[in-house]
């Protein structure tokens, strides 16, 4: 038997869903109601966020609970339950609200 390289996985997104990821570099948990602030770590390229309930995040400005938005500047909703992956292209922070009290977690990858 020849001694391999394991190699970790890229987040691969398939229909919505996730199919594979490598184990994470760094993982936050928060619980919240209000408005919370998450720091992006020093070289992650991806996040996949999950809650326990629907919240919202936003990459550019402060997460809200999204009303009539048709700038651009809306917050976008994770699924409560749901996986969600997304490349990190120069984000060095996010915002994330929740109208009720939820868990979620964010898991950083290089």
């Amino acid at each position: 038997m020849t001694a391999g390289v394991l190699k970790p996985l890229i987040p691969v997104v398939k229909g919505g869903q996730l199919v594979g990821y490598a184990r994470p570099r760094y993982t936050n948990s928060l619980a919240f109601t209000t408005v919370k602030t998450v720091t992006v770590p020093a070289g992650a390229k991806y996040v996949i966020m999950t809650g326990t309930l629907n919240f919202y995040v936003n990459f550019v400005d402060a997460a809200s609970v999204p009303g009539d938005v048709t700038d651009g500047s809306a917050s976008i909703l994770i699924g409560g339950g749901q996986r969600t992956c997304f490349a990190l292209d120069g984000v060095e922070v996010l915002t994330c609200v929740c109208a009720s009290a939820t868990i979620a977690t964010f898991e950083f990858f290089k």
